[in-house]
């Protein structure tokens, strides 16, 4: 769980735009990117020096799509990080959200991407954060 007060002594000082990792305040962020993939990744999140960047919540939306299938989120190598669901559906929305729980981080110095293993046209936003 993620400590959004900086420890019992901040308690009821909550402040939803950052979270506390290592004890270093550290800003919450979104991004979004939409378009067309067929068996292909889009970049969410750029890699950044020395940071791993740690998913809060994902939110898939499909727009259409001609083959149904998965949608992952990955490292920038390919290497699978968390799947999303499937989408076999013309707007099917996927939203998860673990209420302050981390879904999943890339490695250091690693991109963050959604793969999907169809063929459709989707906008997917990303809710993180980027800590060591």
């Amino acid at each position: 769980m993620i400590d959004p007060t900086e420890g019992a002594a901040n308690s009821g000082q909550r402040d939803p735009s950052t979270v506390y990792d290592g004890g270093v305040s550290r800003p919450v962020l979104s991004a979004q990117t939409a378009g067309g993939m067929s068996a292909s990744a889009m970049t969410l999140v750029a890699a950044a020096a020395g940071l791993r960047t740690k998913v809060l919540a994902v939110s898939v939306i499909c727009a259409g799509f001609t083959t149904a299938g998965s949608c992952y989120l990955r490292n920038a190598s390919g290497a699978t990080l968390y799947w999303i669901g499937r989408v076999g559906a013309v707007n099917a929305n996927l939203f998860l959200d673990l209420g302050g729980t981390m879904l999943t981080q890339t490695a250091v110095n690693t991109a963050l991407e959604v793969y999907f293993d169809g063929n459709g046209n989707f906008g997917v936003a990303v809710t993180y954060y980027q800590a060591p």
